[in-house]
């Protein structure tokens, strides 16, 4: 199976490199993820420029200044390595990374929220080092130089000042050659499929959820959006779930998690579930004949983000 495959991939890697451990490939792509974002929400890139390749810092970009946003909240749901390739004399790997946060624009002092709810979002970090690697004597994650261990400051420059190697070289440390979409992802894997040994499809992520688990989480977080729980709209909820086989009696820890906010909006990469989840997230709206201007804001928010046309 998929399991035993990864396992035997895996100990390649270790037979290639003695400091190989998904574990650690994970938290230093954790650590990473959170550093570019944020770099980008302060309007500073010498926060990630260590760690990322030239075209990597390059494509991550930031945002126009005064277009910074801060986050209200942001955490990382799950971490995953996901594919296993060689390319061109190195080892890649590509590491799902499941964000839920929430935006917020400060200005003179006052915080507006740019989501109206957490949000949730998978992206695919690409790490990439040389085959044939030096031992890493450092974590460019943790501040140190994989060359030489000497401690590193945030810098533009990529230059260890030290002992003058360059930090984002893949000779010695596990560095961030790109990030991409979901989407994104799925074109790089059909296009370079034979450098990968092993891979998990990217529909398969998605599989933890289906078109009712996602439904019947963001319907809560819709029903919650104002705060108020009309009589109609349990009785759409609990229609909702007898009508899918789900348990009305569990839904109470729903209401009370979406009600202090502890619930956040999934989606499916789907387009087409997306869509069929926005309409029935819309029908939860109407349920009590009115839409108010909290879950108008959320439904507006996502129809925008995940670009639903005509779905109103």
């Amino acid at each position: 199976g998929a399991s035993a495959g990864l396992t035997e991939k895996i100990r390649g890697l270790i037979d290639e490199n003695e400091d190989f451990a998904v574990q650690l490939i994970e938290d230093k792509a954790s650590n990473g993820y959170l550093q570019i974002m944020t770099a980008r929400a302060l309007g500073e890139p010498a926060i990630m420029r260590r760690f990322v390749s030239d075209a990597a810092f390059n494509k991550i970009g930031m945002p126009e200044p005064g277009a910074q946003v801060a986050y209200n909240r942001i955490y990382l749901n799950n971490v995953h390595l996901i594919g296993i390739a060689e390319e061109e004399g190195r080892n890649v790997l590509a590491i799902a990374v499941k964000s839920s946060f929430q935006r917020v624009r400060v200005e003179n002092g006052r915080a507006e929220k740019l989501d109206q709810s957490v949000i949730a979002q998978t992206e695919v970090i690409i790490m990439s080092r040389d085959k044939k690697a030096a031992v890493s004597k450092g974590s460019l994650y943790a501040h140190s130089c994989p060359s030489c261990g000497a401690p590193v400051e945030n810098s533009l420059s990529v230059e260890c000042r030290y002992c003058g190697s360059a930090l984002n070289s893949t000779g010695a440390e596990w560095i961030i050659t790109d990030i991409m979409t979901m989407a994104e992802y799925g074109e790089y894997l059909e296009e370079h499929k034979s450098n990968f040994t092993y891979r998990v499809k990217p529909e398969s992520i998605d599989r933890l959820y289906d078109v009712r688990d996602y439904a019947i989480n963001n319907v809560m977080v819709m029903i919650a959006a104002d705060g108020v729980y009309q009589e109609e709209e349990r009785r759409f909820a609990d229609g909702l779930a007898k009508k899918w086989g789900y348990d009305v009696s569990k839904l109470e820890p729903f209401f009370q998690m979406a009600q202090s906010g502890r619930l956040v909006i999934r989606m499916p990469e789907d387009r087409s579930k997306q869509r069929k989840i926005f309409n029935l997230m819309r029908r939860a709206a109407e349920s009590d004949q009115s839409i108010s201007p909290e879950e108008k804001r959320l439904l507006d928010d996502i129809r925008q983000r995940y670009e639903i046309d005509g779905a109103a």
